[in-house]
C-alpha cells in the first residue's frame, strides 16, 4: 500500500479499526477512520467526548490501554529516511515500534501533572525521552518554548510550575529527538484562554521552525479553527466529514457536523433554549446496521438503516460519509 502515499504526506491512515475485546462484548471504539497529512501541515480532530479521537491517537503510536488492539486497517508513516511502515502491522512492544515514539512521532498529553511524576524534578524527566541527552540540552529547549528562567526551573518539580508552564515543558518533550510528526491531545483544555491562546501560538511557531507535521485533537471547534488546515469530524468511532476546515466550519455537508456546529451557543444573540440532537449516541460493543447516526439524523431515509455510507469524495478535498450528501 505504500505506493498510495504521495511524495508530500506523512501519514496516511486507512480504515483504522481499533477494538477492545471484554469478558461478554467486544467494544468497537474506532470503527473505520481514514485519514492523511501532508509534512508540515496540521490536521484537527474534533467530536464529542467518547468518539474515539484520543483512541485514534493512541493507535498511531501503538499505545493503546489493555485490552484494546488495532483490529484493522493500516497507519503508513513516511520515516526521516523515506521509508514506509505500516505502523498497525508493528507488535506492540517491539524495537521498531520503540524507535518511531519520540523520534518520528511524539505525543503531548492533555493534563501534564498526570504526566509528569511529582517526586523527580522535571528537566530531568524530560530528559528521559532522550538517553544520550544533556542538562543544557534541556535548558535551551525550555528557553525556545517560553518557560522563563529556564536555567532554575529545569531543576524544579512539577508541582512549583504553572499549568502553562508544565504544557510548555511537555511540548519541550515531545519536541527533544526531533520528531517528524507531533500529536496534540485536547493540549490546552485545562487551561484559560489567554494561556492557550501563548500555546497555540507555541504550536504554530514550532511548526513553522520544523517543518513539524501535526494531529490536533480537540473538542474545541474554535481552538481547531486557529490552528488546523483540515479537520476531520468523528462520531461514534467513525470520520463522518473531512476536508478544509475554513470550508466545513462554513458549511458543513454530514447532518451531523451541521447539528453538532448548531449545538454551539451563539453569545451575539438571545436564546432561549440551546439546540439539541435528538436522541443519544449508540452503545460502541452493538453491531450497527446501516449508519450510525441514521436514528438521530433529519434526513435518514430506508437506505440509511440498511447499508452503511462511505466516506466519500463529494468535490475537491471533501469528504463525507453519508447516502444523502449529493457530489
Amino acid at each position: 500500500m505504500a505506493e498510495l502515499m504521495t511524495d508530500k504526506e506523512i501519514l496516511r491512515v486507512d480504515d483504522l479499526k481499533v477494538d477492545f475485546p471484554l469478558d461478554d462484548r467486544v467494544v468497537h471504539a474506532v470503527r473505520g477512520v481514514s485519514f492523511s497529512l501532508d509534512r508540515g501541515e496540521t490536521l484537527g480532530i474534533a467530536g464529542e467526548s467518547g468518539c474515539g479521537k484520543s483512541v485514534t491517537a493512541s493507535a498511531l503510536i501503538q499505545l493503546l490501554d489493555r485490552p484494546g488492539r488495532i483490529a484493522g486497517g493500516s497507519i503508513l508513516l513516511r520515516g526521516k529516511g523515506g521509508k514506509v511502515i505500516d505502523i498497525a502491522k508493528l507488535p506492540p512492544k517491539g524495537k521498531e515500534i520503540n524507535d518511531i515514539r519520540g523520534k518520528e512521532i511524539s505525543m503531548v498529553f492533555q493534563e501534564p501533572m498526570s504526566s509528569f511524576s511529582p517526586i523527580y524534578r522535571i528537566g530531568k524527566q524530560v530528559l528521559e525521552a532522550k538517553p544520550n541527552g544533556t542538562r543544557d540540552e534541556v535548558v535551551e529547549l525550555f528557553k525556545e518554548v517560553g518557560i522563563p528562567n529556564a536555567e532554575k526551573n529545569v531543576d524544579s518539580y512539577p508541582f512549583e510550575l504553572s499549568g502553562g508552564m508544565r504544557q510548555r515543558a511537555m511540548i519541550a518533550m515531545a519536541l527533544l529527538n526531533e520528531p517528524s510528526l507531533l500529536i496534540a491531545d485536547e493540549p490546552t483544555t485545562a487551561l484559560d484562554v489567554t494561556i492557550q491562546a501563548q500555546i497555540l501560538r507555541l504550536f504554530r511557531e514550532q511548526q513553522s521552525k520544523r517543518n513539524l507535521s501535526i494531529i490536533f485533537i480537540s473538542h474545541n471547534l474554535g481552538v481547531i479553527n486557529q490552528i488546523a488546515g483540515k479537520i476531520a469530524i468523528m462520531y461514534l468511532g467513525e470520520v463522518v466529514e473531512y476536508g478544509p476546515t475554513k470550508q466545513i466550519l462554513r458549511s458543513p455537508r454530514h447532518p451531523y457536523t451541521v447539528d453538532l456546529f448548531k449545538s454551539i451557543p451563539d453569545i451575539s444573540r438571545r436564546q432561549d433554549k440551546l439546540f439539541t440532537i435528538k436522541g443519544s449516541v449508540p452503545d460502541s460493543y452493538k453491531e450497527i446496521k446501516g449508519c450510525a447516526f441514521a436514528d438521530r439524523c433529519r434526513a435518514a431515509s430506508e437506505r440509511c438503516f440498511a447499508e452503511d455510507p462511505a466516506l466519500v469524495e463529494v468535490e475537491s478535498g471533501r469528504w463525507v460519509r453519508c447516502h444523502e450528501v449529493k457530489q
